[in-house]
């Protein structure tokens, strides 16, 4: 492939400070979750709840019923938001499956949201969207009302893919639930009223290594061409947190114990593959050959981001590789707290990532 050309649309100063109103809510967000968790232990005092930072003793079904919970308690003020609640007016929202394909042996249901503005003409462009929460939490009905605006706002039909989750389903299923719903979207497009020319695959924090773990896949095909656009947000790549914490952010090193809670909930033998540096579980550790074969990519990050070491070592990798087009770093911002859409920054970074679309997909 060509090495892809830089706009150079992003280069923001970071000053080494996290946002007030982030560290308001996130405050407000822990203190949230421990009340539910006392409720349920008030109603069963053998629960055994525990944050998901707090990982001694704990399996990882344990975990993840955890993680599942404090994700769902995050993501409870969302419902009833103005702003995201119009935007889910303005966006019909359907819904098909995948059918079992490329060796895969699941259908994948796959959530759509369509602007209504957009409902009358055809040739969209799309984003193929994975949603965060490790590869084992999250769901795509949390993300609609999220989605619907950024539908809304960019004016491009969002297909929101249910992948099957960790420990119940180890890698490399996940990813290739999100790879099959892909091709199939690819190969359907215009049915979809969708532009073949003008896709994109997108995904945050587990979701953005799901979305890695596809490029690695299409790479390994010889199908990075398939897709216009990649951007993996926060994306969670490596076995970086198995390191030496010293070396780490306050963030990296304050969530090594849950992130290597999280991969072994996802492998299917977590020493094997990282002794086999097995890019599928780490796409960090696909070789250059393959980085040269994926998709035109944004990297897409937070100042004092749990992964931001991993995901800006990917970026130097794919700039060498000629595959990388921005590296955008947003500051002031933590793990996940852009997705509040009452913040100041959470504006701009949708701006931001509008002006990305506009410019590498439209």
């Amino acid at each position: 492939m060509e090495p892809v050309q830089s706009k150079h649309l992003f280069n923001y100063p970071l000053n080494g400070v996290v946002d007030d109103e982030i560290l308001q809510r996130q405050q407000e967000a822990m203190k949230k979750y421990q009340d539910t968790v006392e409720i349920k232990e008030a109603d069963a005092s053998d629960s055994g709840e525990k944050p998901p930072t707090q990982m001694d003793g704990l399996c990882c079904m344990e975990f993840a019923g955890n993680l599942r919970k404090f994700i769902a308690v995050t993501f409870q003020q969302m419902k009833d938001n103005p702003t995201l609640m119009e935007a889910n007016e303005k966006c019909i929202h359907t819904k098909f499956t995948v059918p079992p394909r490329d060796g895969n042996d699941y259908s994948v249901p796959v959530l759509v949201h369509t602007p209504k503005r957009l409902q009358s003409e055809e040739g969209h462009p799309a984003v193929i969207y994975a949603h965060g929460g490790g590869a084992v939490s999250g769901t795509v009905e949390m993300m609609q009302l999220w989605l619907a605006r950024s539908a809304d706002s960019f004016g491009v039909v969002y297909f929101n893919v249910d992948y099957r989750l960790a420990p119940e389903t180890k890698c490399p299923k996940n990813a290739l639930d999100f790879y099959c719903a892909v091709k199939h979207i690819i190969e359907h497009a215009k049915e979809f009223g969708v532009d073949p020319a003008r896709i994109a695959i997108a995904g945050e924090s587990g979701g953005g290594y799901v979305v890695m773990a596809t490029m690695v896949m299409m790479a390994q095909k010889d199908e990075g061409h398939l897709v216009k656009l990649a951007i993996p947000a926060i994306p969670m790549l490596d076995d970086y947190h198995f390191g030496d914490p010293k070396s780490m952010t306050k963030e990296e090193r304050s969530s090594c114990e849950s992130m290597k809670k999280v991969w072994e909930c996802i492998a299917v033998d977590i020493d094997q593959q990282r002794k086999n540096g097995d890019p599928l579980l780490f796409p960090a550790k696909a070789d250059d050959e393959l980085l040269a074969k994926m998709p035109p990519t944004i990297i897409w990050e937070l100042e004092f981001d749990i992964y931001i070491t991993e995901a800006t070592r990917m970026a130097r990798r794919l700039r060498a590789a000629g595959r990388l087009l921005e590296l955008y770093i947003a500051p002031g911002v933590t793990h996940g707290a852009e997705i509040d859409p009452d913040l100041k920054i959470s504006k701009r970074i949708m701006d931001d990532y509008k002006l990305a679309l506009e410019t590498y997909l439209f």
